[in-house]
This record gives structure tokens, sequence and C-alpha cells, in this order.
């Protein structure tokens, strides 16, 4: 019954309950899990309503560290805002190409021919989406190939596009960042905020509340969080992505499935 009033799935029971005296190092991880029963047990609000808040409250005090598992029914509740996103060719490097279906990218073979327009990168390989955003939450998948480098998140309408620059908040920029020595980075306003190893996701999950000023990170199959800018947007954003080296390539998924199989670690 608890796990109803809860809105709890069997995995999160099973995530929750796991193996008999719960390691320290897994600790981190349960604790999101014991704060939503509580929440849910004492709150008068609806599922949804706990969902939203605890989200939101929880996102803002998460930033590194050890992942944190997402209770099934906050996982439901950012899927609620799943947006169909494609890629849009007219702002990628010349060195990128694309699915006739606009929802993968790699690097091409030789350089295309392109026209210049203001919105193209000229130095950094990346591409934006289709649709600037300015209300609401949109929430969208990605598959990154298992090796590579690559670059996932939003950026303003107006950031700059033409020339190396660091990608950061300053410069419009919210985004993650795997480095070719197999490290991921939150690029981050100096310094950058290196991530721990095990955050390295092979499905990433973005999600965007455009009025609470949050981008956040997740690892889809893992159904746990990776990392959450706050920041407050003054003006229009669109998803952007980068195949930064030709071992990358990087699919769009639309309307993500909530994965079937456990968690990793979870028996």
């Amino acid at each position: 019954m608890c796990s109803q009033v809860c809105g709890l799935s069997d995995e999160d029971l099973k995530h929750l309950l796991g193996p008999r005296g719960v390691k320290e190092s897994r600790l981190a991880g349960v604790l999101p899990l014991l704060e939503f029963i509580a929440w849910s047990l004492l709150s008068n609000d609806t599922e949804e309503d706990v969902s939203k808040l605890w989200l939101s409250t929880k996102q803002r005090a998460w930033r590194t560290g050890s992942q944190k598992y997402i209770p099934n029914s906050v996982w439901q509740w950012i899927h609620s805002a799943s947006t169909q996103v494609r890629l849009e060719p007219l702002t990628s490097h010349p060195w990128l190409a694309f699915s006739d279906d606009n929802l993968e990218v790699w690097e091409a073979p030789q350089r295309r021919d392109t026209i210049n327009n203001t919105l193209r990168f000229d130095s950094w390989p990346c591409v934006l989406g289709c649709q600037a955003i300015n209300t609401g939450r949109h929430y969208w998948g990605v598959e990154v190939s298992p090796t590579g480098s690559w670059r996932l998140g939003l950026t303003s309408v107006t950031a700059p596009r033409k020339g190396r620059f660091p990608m950061t908040p300053a410069k419009g920029y919210w985004t993650l960042w795997r480095s070719a020595q197999n490290n991921l980075w939150a690029c981050c306003d100096d310094p950058l905020t290196k991530l721990p190893v095990s955050a390295l996701p092979h499905l990433v999950g973005v999600y965007l509340d455009f009025e609470e000023g949050q981008v956040s990170f997740y690892d889809i199959e893992n159904r746990s969080h990776i990392y959450t800018f706050t920041d407050t947007f003054k003006e229009k954003v669109v998803p952007v992505f980068g195949c930064l080296d030709g071992e990358m390539k990087i699919r769009i998924v639309p309307r993500p499935k909530m994965p079937s199989a456990s968690p990793s670690g979870v028996r």
C-alpha cells in the first residue's frame, strides 16, 4: 500500500531495499528515494504536485558527486514533457553530416558546401535543434557512441556561433562535454566541473524547465540524475549537439521509452 501511495514501482523498491546492509557508497543514491517517500506520506498534494516540487527542489541542491536515483513518479513527470527535437542543418558546422530525418549527426568524410549565415557554427563542430524554446517543460533523449567526444545541452538564441570560445553559461551555453580522454565535464563558468567516471552515459536525457531556470541531464539507462544547471533564461534557448571527433555519432531518440531493465547495481 505504501508503494502505491508514494507512486513507487517495483524497480524503486528493488533499488531501495537491495541487498541487506546498504553500503555507504550506495547510500547517497538511495537517500533521494527515501526522501521522496517521506514527502509523499507527509504531503496532502497530488502525486504529480509532489513529483514536480520534489524534482525542482532536489535538482537545485544536486550538483556533483554520486548519481541520484529518480523515483518512478518523478521519472514519469519528467517524461510527460517529452518533446520532438530535430536537427537544423542550416546551423551546422560544414564538416557534419545528417540522416534524412535530421535525427542523426556525425562527422562527414569531407567538408560540405554550405551557405554561411549568422547561426552557423564555423569552428566548433556543432549543430542546433530546429525549434527555439521560451516557455514550459521539455525533455528529449540522445544516444551517443560508446567512444568519442560529444557535447550536449542548450544555448541561447543570441549566443556566439563563430570562432572558438568557452561554451559556458557566461557565453549562453549550458552543456555537458565528454572529452577524448573519456572524462565527463559540466561546462560551468571557470572552472569546469569534472563529473564522476560512473556518470558516463550511453543514453542521455536532457530536461529543461524554462520557468524554473533548470537544465538537467540524466542517465536514461540507470534512471539517475547526472547534473543540473540553474540559471535565469532571459531569451529563447535551443538544443545544441556537438560531434567533436570522427568516432562520435549522435542520435536523437524520439519520445524515449522508460527503460525496463533494472538500474545498474540492482539485482
